[in-house]
């Protein structure tokens, strides 16, 4: 027993450090480019491009994870590789170098969320008394950390150093990795062949319609989180701030995670915390489009930390909730994959192009219209697609 909470403690602080470094790399890169000299429509096009290889990366990795190697490897892999390109980030100097990049470092390391859920997963089916809530909720602590302290940095050292921070950061989510030992790496042997899995994915009606929402969720939330660096930039913001904006959000996701899960225990449902989710997210942005000051959008920001604690804590449980037990890692992966990258592609581009030609209100509306539109249609549809149960 002593064992497995030091292997939860370990697994937790890889889980810190590995969120600490994605939030400073993709909550600060909007703002690190616009100080390279990027527009707004640039920005998009970047986040997009990063949006397009997590696409095909993700479910790659999941269904790896699934069938071949073991989550632990392929982190391990992932990150080793994205620690020297991060060093070495802030002396390429702008042009198509600094993109590409920024794109590699990000493929590397940015979709590897999915692989720790599925260590958790994976861990739980041999040790039941190890929380997934518990373990998972050290990210957003990370992600605080992270923003705060990139926020601070951003004040004394040129902003593109920041992603020699995310460097810094994964190196320590490795080390931790490392010291955790082999996992229980037998696969599971009735997973079906690539193409098998995502036909019965694809069948799946209750999958299809959470991932088609949570697409729409993520397209919604490009205004305020690929973009916020540039929405507090067009109100007098800077580093600090957006790191602070960045880190109320974060470590509010805290509390809102734990009464999740206690809702959850307590028998309320997934598509119930989703659609409450959704909701404070119509709020938040419909609040973001009337041109706030900062300390008014730092009251946004506490609707966001509410908002994704709550999207982030039943993400994978139902994922698990609504599909086969061999089929979990991959059917998480290529619904995050698709959810996120199809938002942040078409997101990216659609903000982007807004922002630059009519400002951040024109995007915070059409986003808050989006969110409303997709809650009125998971209400209605969600019923009607889940899964008999026996």
């Amino acid at each position: 027993m002593e064992g497995q909470r030091g292997w939860a403690v370990r697994l937790s602080a890889a889980l810190f450090f590995y969120w600490a470094g994605v939030s400073v790399m993709v909550g600060f890169l909007a703002t690190v480019l616009r100080h390279m000299g990027y527009s707004a429509t640039q920005n998009g096009r970047i986040a997009s491009a990063v949006a397009l290889g997590t696409l095909l990366l993700q479910p790659t990795l999941g269904y790896l994870g699934d069938r071949t190697t073991p989550p632990r490897r392929l982190l391990m892999l992932c990150l080793t590789a994205g620690l020297p390109l991060g060093m070495y980030l802030p002396f390429l100097g702008r042009g198509w170098a600094l993109s590409a990049g920024v794109v590699a470092l990000s493929l590397l390391c940015e979709p590897q969320a999915t692989l720790f859920d599925s260590l958790i997963l994976r861990s739980r089916a041999h040790s039941p008394e190890l929380d997934y809530g518990k373990i998972r909720s050290w990210g957003p602590l990370g992600s605080a950390l992270g923003a705060l302290a990139a926020g601070a940095m951003g004040l004394i050292l040129p902003l593109s150093w920041l992603y020699a921070l995310v460097a810094v950061f994964f190196g320590m989510g490795l080390l931790l990795l490392r010291s955790l030992g082999r996992e229980e790496e037998r696969m599971a042997a009735d997973a079906p062949g690539p193409l098998a899995a995502l036909g019965e994915l694809i069948k799946n009606p209750a999958y299809v319609l959470f991932v088609a929402c949570c697409g729409l969720y993520q397209f919604s939330m490009r205004t305020a989180t690929t973009f916020l660096g540039l929405i507090m930039a067009d109100r007098g913001g800077g580093s600090l701030e957006l790191g602070l904006l960045l880190g109320v959000v974060y470590a509010g996701q805290l509390p809102f995670m734990r009464w999740a899960g206690r809702r959850l225990d307590g028998g309320m449902g997934c598509p119930s915390l989703f659609g409450l989710s959704m909701l404070l997210g119509v709020v938040r942005l419909g609040l973001l489009a009337v041109s706030l000051p900062f300390g008014l959008v730092l009251v946004t920001q506490l609707l966001q930390a509410a908002q994704t604690g709550l999207y982030t804590r039943i993400f994978v449980p139902h994922m698990a909730d609504i599909t086969p037990p061999a089929l979990q890692a991959t059917a998480a992966g290529l619904g995050a994959a698709l959810s996120l990258g199809m938002g942040q592609i078409v997101g990216g581009l659609v903000h982007g192009a807004l922002i630059e030609a009519a400002g951040p209100s024109a995007s915070a509306w059409l986003s808050a219209g989006v969110m409303a539109t997709t809650y009125l249609l998971y209400r209605l549809l969600e019923p009607r697609t889940r899964p008999e149960r026996t």
